[in-house]
């Protein structure tokens, strides 16, 4: 069984800090009963200009004081932030986020999946039902539903990691049904993962919805499926040059010529060495799970190589 990595050593900055700051815009936006567009406009400029209006306050909301605490959490130690984690579940057991923190830093997946579950479950009680049932397909455009989501697909995760497959897999299709825009990046584990489990159908669809997606997983992907399902031929050929193209640093890494870092870089980026390596920590599996593939890769490669 794959061991849970804690995510707090594998990473060594504050993925939250960009969106708690994100947070208080919106709510300080969504908070205000605005005249005209030209206070709209003003007190946005106040904003920017650092300078907020005391005309405009924020109402205390338990909700928020509870989520200002996680955010605050992600930017200490684990021992002093799990601290605000228990104040912010004190004022609200329904913080999706609490329980995210505590499953990201949990090192047992079977417990991990617990955290997750909890966080889903308090997820579903802040949002309340109606927005499951009148926000299908716009979940992305939502703010306040990033908690619950985050929280649903670390709980996929843990499902695909203790054997789980099917439900895995499902929980992320119902995701991408809240979300298609899929700004989490949903599809790029679930296209590994239906490869892995060799449901062709399933993948066929997902592909389609994102045919134009341009990033490497997403290519290389493709290839290692196209390969598996008609062989070496050349539809087969053309897609693996276009993901050479899109990103050539993939094929070291998956064929041990270059190095994997201690340490995940902090981003990721498009066509470049970081891109490289987040593809292989998700995806390196399945494609040493068929060897035919890997020996075409190292033809593939030491072609490459010649030729340029």
């Amino acid at each position: 069984m794959a061991k849970r990595k804690n995510r707090k050593k594998e990473f060594d900055y504050n993925p939250m800090k960009m969106e708690k700051e994100m947070a208080k815009l919106h709510r300080l936006i969504n908070e205000q009963n605005f005249e005209s567009k030209k206070d709209f406009e003003n007190y946005l400029n106040s904003i920017m200009g650092g300078k907020i209006n005391k005309k405009f306050k924020m109402k205390y909301d338990p909700k928020y004081e509870a989520q200002d605490l996680v955010y605050d959490a992600y930017e200490l130690p684990d021992s002093k932030g799990k601290k605000l984690i228990e104040k912010a579940l004190k004022i609200d057991p329904n913080n999706a986020d609490a329980y995210v923190y505590l499953a990201e830093r949990e090192e047992d997946n079977h417990k991990a999946l617990e955290l997750y579950e909890k966080g889903v479950k308090a997820g579903e009680k802040s949002l309340g039902e109606k927005i499951f049932k009148e926000e299908v397909g716009h979940f992305g455009g939502i703010f306040e539903t990033r908690p619950y989501m985050r929280a649903r697909a670390g709980y996929a995760e843990c499902l695909y990691l203790i054997g789980k497959y099917n439900e895995a897999i499902s929980q992320y299709m119902d995701i991408l049904r809240l979300n298609p825009n899929d700004n989490q990046g949903i599809r790029y584990h679930l296209s590994t993962w239906l490869i892995d489990q060799n449901r062709k159908k399933d993948y066929l669809e997902l592909y389609q919805k994102y045919e134009d997606d341009g990033f490497a997983h997403w290519l290389y992907n493709h290839v290692l499926f196209l390969f598996k399902t008609i062989g070496k031929v050349k539809k087969t050929n053309i897609e693996m040059r276009k993901a050479i193209d899109q990103n050539p640093l993939v094929i070291p890494y998956l064929i041990g010529e270059k190095e994997l870092p201690e340490t995940l870089p902090e981003y990721m980026g498009f066509g470049d060495e970081s891109e490289a390596i987040y593809y292989w920590v998700d995806a390196a599996k399945i494609w040493y799970k068929s060897p035919k593939a890997m020996e075409w890769l190292f033809e593939v490669w030491e072609r490459h190589s010649y030729m340029n």
